[in-house]
């Protein structure tokens, strides 16, 4: 197992969740959201976004390196396309 973890400073986390959890995860049937936090279970990989005051934790758990980084592709995307014009930043931490 594998995991990232980044912290996304943003003044706008909790719409972001929102907007995400609504375009990138709106069809992935294992689907846990509410305002603050959205937990996506994939065959292979969970991800796990929290938006807290001013910033959006996202923690990814695969089944390999490879995947773990291919997932961090996937959701800086996502959060890049939700973010409509706001430059984030990504420090991805892979164990």
């Amino acid at each position: 197992m594998a995991t990232s973890h980044a912290r996304v400073p943003t003044a706008n986390a909790a719409d972001y969740l929102l907007r995400l959890s609504g375009g990138l995860f709106a069809r992935t049937p294992t689907l846990l959201r509410d305002d603050r936090r959205t937990v996506v279970t994939l065959p292979n990989a969970r991800c796990e976004i929290v938006a807290g005051a001013g910033f959006l934790d996202i923690t990814l758990t695969a089944a390999s390196k490879e995947w773990a980084a291919a997932l961090e592709d996937l959701v800086s995307d996502g959060l890049d396309d939700a973010a409509r014009g706001e430059e984030l930043k990504y420090q991805w931490v892979l164990q």
